[in-house]
């Protein structure tokens, strides 16, 4: 009996331990979490709405690729990248034995015919022959000379001369090398020619510029900013890109020529859109439907939370975007981490 008394008072304390681990299993987690660190910047209204800032790239106005217009083998380059030029200037020369034997055999026709002009004349006066074979070796002798000048000019051809005075910006074929008609042999600048800087902008960008339109460039080699003016706005754009090519033609400058690249200002019209305001674009997130948010800070404890706004433009390193006052801190650094209402400890603060 007692036995049975024992095996029952085990049988409650084994159910009342089981039902005790069971109520601790239950206990909910602290809903605490350590607050991620963010880095956070104000957004700031778009006091520079009338500017738009790119990366463009000098040229000169006139940049002709010469090249020959016979095929020929390339036996003399007189010049290189960097060579200052004359017009006029022989710069390169191909083999002329071709060009030359062909000068010498038209030349060599020509005078046939002439000789034979002269006696047809001194027999047709004597009317040994029918006036009508004179007035055709007549016209023989004019074929022969217009070949014998066609000649002539293929042999000046061999030689190609400068079109400008400028500068040699490239050198594209070698000394030895067989050049088709019309293959370009070398780059020049026209130093004449006024110099520019072309710049690729986005379409919404490009609409807001005007010919006439002031602009600035500022390059590493240069202390302070180059004057200019909109010459030229691309109408067609990129297949590419999507951007329109806009000119802008500079002052003269020293130190500053074909192929550098500089940081231009240019004086534009104001969006068509109103309320967008400047913030960092590394502060962007995607929204599920594809379009663009933000996370900004709210509350006492610094939560964050999710907010969509609509993409504008890019501006270098910032994004234009509407949908957002002036003002609010939006979590940049860190951005891509950030949940919906999570806590958030700022690390820093981004002027």
């Amino acid at each position: 009996m007692s036995s049975l008394v024992n095996l029952r008072g085990s049988l409650t304390l084994l159910i009342a331990a089981s039902a005790l681990a069971g109520c601790e299993n239950e206990v909910p987690q602290s809903s605490t979490e350590a607050p991620l660190p963010v880095e956070v910047a104000r957004s700031r209204g778009d006091a520079d709405d009338a500017a738009i800032v790119a990366v463009g790239t000098v040229a000169r106005q006139r940049e002709p690729e010469v090249s020959f217009r016979l095929p020929g083998t390339l036996t003399h380059l007189a010049v290189d990248a960097g060579d200052v030029v004359q017009r006029g200037q022989i710069l390169a020369e191909l083999d002329p034995t071709e060009t030359a034997a062909r000068l010498a055999s038209a030349s060599a026709e020509s005078e046939r015919a002439r000789r034979t002009l002269l006696r047809y004349e001194s027999l047709a006066s004597s009317g040994a022959i029918a006036r009508s074979l004179y007035e055709d070796q007549r016209t023989v002798v004019d074929q022969m000379d217009a070949a014998q000048a066609t000649a002539a000019f293929d042999r000046r051809s061999s030689a190609l001369a400068s079109p400008v005075s400028g500068l040699v910006l490239q050198r594209v074929a070698q000394t030895g090398e067989t050049v088709s008609a019309g293959q370009a042999v070398l780059r020049l600048a026209d130093l004449g020619s006024p110099l520019l800087i072309r710049v690729p902008l986005v379409s919404t960008d490009a609409a807001r510029v005007r010919i006439g339109a002031p602009a600035s460039a500022r390059f590493e080699l240069t202390s302070s900013d180059i004057p200019g003016r909109v010459t030229r706005v691309g109408r067609l754009a990129s297949g590419t890109t999507g951007t329109r090519d806009i000119e802008v033609t500079l002052n003269a400058a020293r130190h500053v020529e074909s192929g550098m690249v500089g940081r231009v200002t240019i004086k534009a019209g104001a969006p068509n859109r109103r309320g967008g305001v400047r913030i960092p674009s590394e502060a962007l997130v995607p929204r599920p439907d594809g379009g663009s948010a933000v996370f900004v800070l709210s509350g006492k404890r610094s939560r964050a939370r999710f907010h969509s706004v609509g993409l504008l433009r890019l501006d270098g390193d910032d994004a234009i975007v509407s949908g957002l006052p002036a003002g609010i801190s939006v979590i940049t650094a860190g951005a891509g981490y950030v949940k919906d209402r999570q806590v958030v400890l700022v690390s820093r603060l981004a002027p």
